[in-house]
């Protein structure tokens, strides 16, 4: 499935290669995100298909700092996650080596294919060896992108303005050749601790994969989104298989009898030590899955209005599976399955739905907000990103990365937590014996217009 989807993506990209410009057409869900409408070749697809792609309109080179934007790119292309400064660095120890990638490929193909995104890191090679060619003014099409630091801890760090979350996710400032704070860092350290003290013989089998941020990574980012032990179970799962691969081959304790058992014992503790580290998160996210609980058993489809001013309505219709069988001239027939809505709401969703969908619609609308930031600062500056990642050229970078800072500290200077829990508790029949109601702390939401980490 991946090369029949990969050789789509080389085909389009032929297609268009010779164009001046090319458009992508964007649909918003009912959240307020933005997904690309073509498939296969899209700033939003694999690393592959944002390897091929390049801005339209070029900006050059011409100070240090710009340079150094498209170097922090590219270490954070091959996995690197540090200062700016050991980022910076790196790659200038490394320079020949990305040179000699960008000139030929070929040559040397094991430095570049052992990064973290290979062809994306590549693209980097080939414009920092064309920058080395043609020296300052170089004009560079190449987005470089930075991601917020596990942007849904951030929104609820300044949702709840809670001066601990903050701490965890970058929003105060610090010394930028300080290490910024790294939460999955945090949370598998943890986890290592408790599997050196147990004395289950799982935690030992564990031990020899040696956990790293990698597997804690999908757990703590989704945790704040409801994420279930069942899903912390498949990353265990398929984290581990992966790990023992590279480290042992087949035969690994991961495919033999009892391993299902192990992979739980890790999906439990992953989730609990999870669970901890965002525990200023913890009530919020009880007492709004009640209120969507509720809600479904009401059948009252629940809204509420984004920062950016969008009316979001989250309605999760009861469905039944239902089977369509096909024939085609003959007795050999194809069943396919589907969901079907019927009457009513499924609780279930709604109650599990509705912490995510919340801060989803913070997300979009800070997306919204920093584009719009950026655009009024500069109004040439090329602009793209996915939900929570925002790109733009090297040149361009320091405009953009105020913006995205400045326009977050906008959107919370606004008590929104107060706003969300009197706008949802009002749809709601049944307000008996609701958990507490989470509490505002006291952290400045002004504080992330100087933080030096809060995209990375």
């Amino acid at each position: 499935n991946t090369r029949i989807a990969n050789a789509k993506i080389l085909w389009v990209a032929r297609r268009f290669q010779e164009e001046e410009e090319i458009f992508f057409p964007t649909s918003m869900d009912f959240r307020g995100r933005f997904y690309y409408r073509p498939p296969y070749l899209n700033p939003q697809g694999n690393d592959i298909s944002r390897s091929l792609l390049l801005f339209a309109k070029p900006k050059p080179i011409t100070e240090e700092n710009h340079l150094n934007w498209l170097r922090i790119h590219g270490a954070n292309l091959y996995g690197l996650k540090s200062d700016w400064q050991t980022l910076i660095d790196w790659v200038e120890e490394r320079e020949q080596l990305i040179s000699g990638a960008g000139n030929d490929p070929w040559i040397n193909a094991e430095f570049w294919m052992r990064a973290d995104k290979p062809w994306s890191f590549l693209a980097f090679c080939r414009e920092y060896y064309n920058f080395k060619k043609y020296g300052w003014g170089y004009e560079c099409a190449l987005p470089v992108m930075l991601d917020c630091t596990c942007s849904g801890i951030q929104h609820f760090a300044s949702l709840l303005r809670s001066e601990k979350l903050a701490a965890e996710v970058n929003l105060y400032p610090s010394d930028p050749l300080n290490k910024p704070q790294d939460i999955y860092a945090t949370v598998i350290t943890q986890v290592n601790e408790r599997l050196r003290e147990s004395n289950d013989e799982r935690a030992s089998k564990w031990l020899m994969l040696q956990p790293d941020r990698s597997l804690a990574k999908p757990c703590v980012m989704t945790t704040p989104y409801a994420a279930s032990r069942t899903a912390f179970y498949y990353y265990a799962y398929d984290w581990a298989q992966k790990r023992a691969k590279d480290l042992f081959g087949n035969g690994s304790w991961t495919v033999q009898k009892g391993c299902m058992t192990t992979m739980h014992f890790m999906a439990n503790i992953l989730h609990q030590e999870s669970i901890k580290v965002i525990a200023p998160a913890v009530e919020a996210m009880n007492y709004f899955k009640a209120i969507g609980l509720r809600a479904g058993k009401e059948n009252k489809p629940l809204q509420w209005k984004s920062p950016s001013g969008l009316l979001v309505e989250q309605r999760y219709q009861n469905q039944r599976e239902s089977r369509i069988r096909l024939r085609y001239l003959s007795d050999v027939s194809l069943d396919i399955r589907t969901a079907v809505e019927t009457v009513g709401l499924d609780k279930t969703r709604m109650a599990n739905g509705l912490t995510a969908n919340i801060l989803h619609s913070f997300d979009s609308s800070h997306y919204s907000m920093a584009i719009i930031h950026a655009r009024k600062r500069e109004p040439t500056i090329n602009l793209g990103g996915v939900h929570d990642c925002f790109a733009t050229t090297p040149s361009e970078m320091s405009t953009l990365r105020d913006s995205v800072r400045q326009s977050f500290a906008d959107l919370y200077q606004t008590d929104w937590l107060t706003k969300i829990k009197t706008k949802l508790k009002q749809q709601i029949k049944d307000k008996k014996d609701l958990p507490p109601e989470p509490q505002l702390g006291k952290l400045d939401p002004t504080i992330t217009k100087s933080s030096t980490y809060f995209i990375t």
